[in-house]
């Protein structure tokens, strides 16, 4: 999973993330900003907002195609 983050995040390249948060299992469109040892902080495009993601937290993640304009 580390791998697939850090080139992500290299390329500004859009993830699909599936999530399990305290409100329960989300799926979520992201782009990250920055990847540390436990959290990433990443542009969530589904709530249109920058989101800090915890990385025990993610059930889930995948490259997708879909290239999104650059947020800042």
């Amino acid at each position: 999973m580390e791998g697939i983050l850090e080139r992500a995040m290299e390329e500004q390249a859009p993830l699909q993330l599936v999530y399990e948060s305290k409100s329960g299992i989300t799926q979520r469109t992201i782009t990250i900003y920055k990847n540390d040892t436990e959290r990433i902080i990443a542009y969530c495009h589904s709530k249109k907002a920058v989101r800090s993601f915890r990385k025990r937290c993610i059930l889930a993640v995948q490259p997708i195609k879909k290239r999104y304009p650059a947020v800042i």
